[in-house]
């Protein structure tokens, strides 16, 4: 649980030095403070130990020759301890975690600020803080543990299911009455399912994989300084066409000088351009409607909206930035044998 921002140079006794000597004794105070609370505890598992280890003694005794009993009986007798040497890891793990998310706080608050002396001691006071406000968590667990309130994991599962009323199933024993028959109207009929999706996966994509890219997109790669082509063959593993519409031109050009270098990598000329026969610059329209006519392409962008979007389109992959890399989306692996 130890701090990161501790000075640990012996050369000169500089006030950084001060605080961070400050932070690591009360560090080492809190942590004795544990180790004060377990021992506690472990004096109070000692008649449970003691029962355990007696029933054990008691399988070998009682027990024919069946190692099989036997083990099950061993298992039985300290079921009680794990149990409770269970719940104590977690009330442990638990605090650890509060210090750990108060300390990245501290950390995300001040790290833009660092370089000042004043911003490292602010700092440096936050982490103490976190070390003050949880000291009574201690004494908090040391209380449930005593009392048998340990804090305890949900468990799933464990609740008797029990079926609705309005189930289905339950209408379909019914008989149904004349009127009902009667009444029901002309079957809906859905959106027909392209032709290229025959297994349940797009049969239309396949090396080269035709790719189109909007706005953010584009700007995602810059900020992390990915080449289009090289980070796409990367990822899909194979030769990319990339294709850009019109109104996505149109919206780089309107978000002025700014964004001068997206507008020059998609008016690269290794960038195909699609034409557009929609008026205006708004991209996502058209891009949807470009997929759903066509199911030959992959969508790449980082539009939350628009990926959301293109989700409801079957067979339509989506393509995004992360962790300084493409990602790709709902690609069938069966294409790839192609």
């Amino acid at each position: 649980m130890g701090w990161p921002f501790g000075n640990e140079s012996n050369e000169e006794n500089t006030p950084s030095d001060q605080i961070g000597a400050s932070l690591m004794g009360r560090a080492e105070t809190f942590q004795k403070d544990v180790d004060s609370m377990l021992s506690q505890v472990t004096r109070m598992t000692l008649p449970l130990q003691r029962q355990s280890f007696a029933c054990c003694v008691n399988c070998f005794d009682t027990s024919d020759e069946n190692l099989e009993r036997i083990g099950d009986c061993v298992k039985q007798c300290q079921a009680k301890p794990e149990k409770f040497g269970n719940a104590v890891q977690t009330e442990l793990n638990q605090l650890q975690d509060l210090l750990l998310s108060c300390q990245q706080k501290c950390f995300d608050t001040y790290s833009a600020k660092s370089g000042s002396g004043t911003t490292a001691a602010e700092m440096e006071r936050c982490a103490i803080k976190c070390y003050d406000n949880n000291q009574s968590a201690i004494a908090e667990i040391a209380t449930r543990l005593r009392n048998g309130k340990a804090k305890k994991t949900r468990k799933f599962a464990q609740v008797k299911r029990r079926m609705n009323p309005k189930d289905p199933k339950i209408a379909l024993n019914k008989p149904v009455s004349k009127q009902t028959k009667e009444n029901t109207g002309p079957l809906s009929e859905g959106p027909q399912v392209h032709y290229g999706m025959f297994f349940n996966y797009n049969e239309n994509l396949v090396p080269p994989y035709q790719v189109i890219v909007d706005t953010n997109f584009i700007n995602a790669s810059i900020q992390n300084k990915l080449d289009l082509h090289k980070a796409m063959i990367d990822c899909l593993i194979a030769k990319c066409i990339i294709y850009v519409t019109d109104c996505v031109i149109g919206e780089l050009e309107k978000l002025g000088h700014r964004y001068r270098l997206a507008l020059q990598l998609a008016k690269d000329p290794r960038v195909n351009r699609l034409t557009c026969t929609h008026t205006g610059t708004y991209a996502d329209d058209c891009i949807v409607e470009r997929v759903m006519q066509h199911k030959c392409y992959i969508v790449a962008t980082n539009d939350v909206d628009l990926k959301r979007r293109i989700r409801r389109i079957p067979g339509v992959p989506i393509m995004y930035v992360a962790n300084h890399k493409y990602a790709i989306e709902r690609i069938p692996m069966s294409i790839t044998g192609k």
